[in-house]
């Protein structure tokens, strides 16, 4: 008996021991340094468009004029908070992450699904900035319970163009990322959030509602959202983009017909000249700029789900570009007009 509860005590303890080490540790992005951005990608461009990632699946863009935030998740609850109890929005977190960034006043803030890392703070950025929230049915039952005005709520409709300032954006059906299947029950995954959602509550309570690709379209150049590195066969069906930025976490663990698929839906049909990979940060820890870490070894094979999109990248002639949290890029006008010309 006594060497069964040694064997019992020892592989918890191992595994405790694997546990710890694979959260704390992290990989390098040493070996991606080539594929950085350059200071011409990030130098500001006369009449072009802002792109600035700011972690997870947020981000805000700008014309000078209009300023479009997707998501607006900054409180990332460390994964002891999600494990321990309820969880609500972070004030202080979110009102450091708006004025570290320059966000007072915005026209729409874009939900791309109703997950917590992407819907749990929208509410509340979208009050303090006097936007327009627009996703879902179930993004719209998260904004009520949390008191955000009817008047600010927009249910989107699929493939409907929503005229913003210059811009014009379109939610397009598409998929999640499948993951464990008690992490994909745990997390609502097809389900959808049918009453306002007051906070503090469990993880489990932000379903994942309805996950978009979304194409924000300007006669300048046109961007397109992947939130979740999901989708639908043929999603983008009669769009295109110059830019995509498209969630890479959880890849590495697709089988290669989905990961070729993924791309394929996403970078390829768009046609866009560049893909950034996003939701690749550390969300479970405060947002620090340049300095946000990648997500720990345990979470995410940060080397594996980038090859997913570098490879098929280089072979089609798309670049593949590294963006830190906080850094802007700029998309130059004369893109776009060398794509229309050459469509012309």
């Amino acid at each position: 008996m006594r060497r069964v509860l040694f064997i019992i005590a020892t592989v918890l303890l191992l595994t405790l021991c694997a546990t710890v080490i694979g959260l704390s540790t992290r990989p390098s992005l040493h070996q991606w340094s080539d594929f950085r951005a350059s200071s011409s990608d990030l130098a500001e461009q006369d009449n072009g468009i802002a792109v600035t990632w700011l972690g997870t699946a947020t981000v805000l863009i700008t014309d000078g004029d209009t300023r479009l935030l997707s998501d607006g998740f900054f409180s990332r609850p460390s994964l002891l908070d999600l494990a321990s109890g309820p969880i609500e929005p972070d004030q202080q977190r979110i009102d450091q992450a708006l004025t570290r960034y320059g966000i007072d006043a915005l026209d729409a803030v874009m939900v791309l699904h109703s997950h917590y890392d992407h819907a749990m703070d929208a509410p509340l950025v979208a009050r303090q900035t006097g936007a327009r929230l627009l996703g879902s049915a179930s993004s719209a039952n998260v904004a009520r319970g949390l008191g955000l005005a009817e008047d600010q709520i927009q249910v989107v409709t699929p493939g409907e163009p929503i005229p913003i300032g210059q811009f014009t954006v379109r939610f397009l059906s598409s998929g999640h990322v499948p993951q464990n299947p008690l992490v994909d029950m745990a997390t609502g995954i097809g389900k959808t959030i049918n009453d306002p959602l007051v906070p503090p509550a469990w993880v489990s309570r932000w379903k994942e509602g309805e996950s978009w690709a979304v194409l924000v379209e300007h006669e300048r150049g046109t961007i397109l959202l992947q939130g979740s590195a999901g989708f639908r066969e043929g999603q983008l069906q009669g769009y295109q983009a110059d830019l995509a930025l498209v969630s890479s976490v959880g890849l590495f663990r697709q089988p290669n017909t989905f990961q070729a698929s993924y791309f394929r839906n996403t970078v390829l049909a768009s046609g866009a000249h560049t893909v950034v990979p996003i939701h690749w940060d550390d969300f479970f820890t405060e947002l620090r700029g340049p300095d946000t870490p990648p997500l720990p070894w345990l979470v995410e094979h940060l080397n594996g789900s980038f090859r997913t999109l570098a490879g098929p990248a280089a072979r089609a002639g798309t670049r593949f570009l590294l963006l830190s949290p906080g850094e802007t890029l700029w998309l130059p006008a004369r893109q776009a007009e060398a794509r229309q010309s050459g469509a012309n």
